[in-house]
């Protein structure tokens, strides 16, 4: 094998590394009180913010409530945008030394039966600019496992916060809680109330590599 080929396939190689499928970056497990959550399955990577004993942390509207889990209450408001200006939101961030590609999310809440039935989950990279990745107005007192979120939009991510915004509870008394579920850690197989994957984006080495095995390669043919 001639060495244009060589470097061709090596290059190659080490892209397919890079573009393997999707990891988990994180895992967040609620509770063991009402003010306590934790980040597992870090990736090295990573790093995900915590304040008090939680990552979960509350807006400036909410209240914790009660029980074994990150629970919540002191929803007041009948839309979103009253939500985020009364703080009744919920937030998580993280960092990273290297980008990621996002791919997708799980997470599970629950709410009590005058808790709020509306919410929209959010992401930003900055922590001002954000957008709506989900909106459920009919949220369930049985609680629910949102699989799959999409988020292959957000590339080279480097840094992240997500926001759950609450409205249209009956009672301020109401409450929303995070639980831990093994089914939104599949692909990790845990149990966690919220879980990230992505993929790395290839190293700058990485992609000279390419770049100059291509070059190699269309040299050789020219000369042909």
């Amino acid at each position: 094998m001639n060495t244009s080929k060589i470097l061709v396939v090596a290059a190659s190689c080490v892209f397919l590394a890079a573009q393997a499928s999707a990891a988990t970056l994180f895992g967040i497990v609620s509770g063991p009180t009402v003010s306590a959550s934790s980040a597992v399955l870090v990736d090295s990577a990573v790093t995900v913010a915590s304040s008090g004993g939680s990552v979960y942390q509350r807006g400036s509207g909410l209240a914790a409530a009660s029980g074994s889990t990150f629970n919540t209450q002191g929803y007041g408001t009948t839309s979103e945008a009253a939500a985020i200006t009364a703080g009744d939101f919920i937030t998580w961030s993280f960092t990273s030394s290297t980008g990621h590609d996002l791919t997708s999310a799980n997470i599970r809440y629950d709410r009590s039966g005058t808790g709020p039935a509306a919410l929209s989950i959010q992401f930003s990279t900055d922590g001002t600019n954000f957008s709506t990745v989900l909106t459920d107005t009919a949220v369930s007192d049985a609680g629910e496992n949102v699989l799959n979120i999409d988020l292959s939009t957000f590339d080279n991510v480097t840094s992240g916060t997500f926001r759950v915004v609450g409205w249209n509870a009956s009672s301020a008394a109401g409450t929303f809680d995070f639980e831990n579920d093994p089914l939104v850690g599949s692909a990790a197989s845990s149990s966690v109330s919220f879980l990230l994957t992505g993929e790395p984006v290839p190293e700058p080495t990485t992609m000279a590599i390419l770049a100059a095995a291509g070059l190699m390669a269309a040299r050789r043919r020219k000369s042909r």
